[in-house]
């Protein structure tokens, strides 16, 4: 028999278009009220833990709900980063769990019992997919494909625009050069692997002080123009890497050609050699037992287009 936090599993999700756009704001809205809800650089999604009367939610042709072992499959791909432009990379479980940590302090106590469960498990099952399949093979993460994509100079000094979740995974890559955080909020510096940390009205000084710039920050055309133009002021080729930025539409940030977007970081994976495709097969078979070991083999409907 299905268990039946499986069995119940829904999960609405959208993947995001070529400009970075994901759920429109209704949706979204709605989601946040009645789901844990949480988002990547590649989608949304919305996780229920139990039937739900989703009829009412403005989906559009994008959207996708997925149920039971569908919806169990999907977000252990997700969080073990088989769902990613850069397969296997590490970034994205960082941030779903993160999130999870946060939604479950302040989610009302029936919200939480009917997804604890479920969440636990999935967390679980993906260190042993991580263990058994993803260990060691290399170039998956935002960091090293960073690296490799900025090859910077042993002199280099390397800024970080953002101090969130994905800033802190990549800064162990780069701990052979000298390296700097700036955040638009003052921070808890607590584990923060840089050798700086400019205050939030230290925008010139640290655009001054860097050589290389990687910003982690989400889209914003203030925030970006204004960042252009530092850099800009300071060299006359900007060498710099915005992670939140789609190469559609990068506006300001596409007069130098030295300023990359994500899409480049996923240009430069899709051009390495892929020796690792053998293990991320691996992986996502491994996935399709752990998910129909959670629903003892039952079949649950497939995943469809709202």
């Amino acid at each position: 028999m299905n268990r039946p936090e499986f069995a119940n599993l829904t999960v609405v999700h959208r993947c995001r278009d070529e400009t970075g756009s994901g759920m429109s704001e209704p949706v979204r809205t709605a989601l946040l009220q009645r789901a844990f809800f949480t988002s990547t650089c590649m989608r949304e999604f919305a996780v229920f833990g139990a039937d739900s009367k989703l009829s009412s939610l403005p989906f559009d042709r994008h959207t996708c709900i997925s149920n039971g072992r569908d919806a169990y499959l999907f977000l252990l791909h997700t969080i073990t980063g088989l769902n990613s432009s850069v397969p296997g990379e590490t970034n994205v479980q960082g941030q779903i769990r993160k999130a999870w940590d946060e939604w479950r302090h302040q989610a009302e106590a029936r919200k939480l019992a009917a997804l604890n469960l479920v969440m636990h498990r999935l967390f679980s099952d993906s260190r042993r997919v991580r263990q058994l399949h993803l260990q060691g093979i290399g170039g998956n993460s935002y960091g090293s494909l960073a690296r490799k994509l900025l090859n910077p100079n042993p002199e280099a000094r390397i800024l970080f625009v953002g101090a969130g979740e994905l800033a802190r995974s990549m800064l162990p890559f780069f701990s052979a050069w000298e390296t700097a955080v700036w955040n638009r909020h003052a921070i808890d510096t607590t584990d923060l692997r840089a050798g700086k940390c400019f205050a939030p009205d230290e925008t010139f000084q640290a655009a001054k002080w860097a050589s290389h710039v990687i910003l982690t920050t989400p889209p914003d055309p203030l925030n970006d123009t204004n960042w252009c133009t530092l850099l800009a002021a300071q060299q006359q080729s900007p060498n710099a890497l915005h992670l939140g930025l789609r190469r559609a539409r990068q506006g300001s940030w596409s007069r130098y050609q030295t300023c990359r977007s994500l899409d480049d970081l996923f240009d430069l994976r899709r051009s390495q050699s892929s020796m690792r495709t053998t293990n991320i097969s691996r992986a996502r078979a491994y996935c399709q037992q752990l998910a129909r070991e959670i629903s003892g083999i039952t079949a649950t409907p497939n995943t469809k287009v709202a």
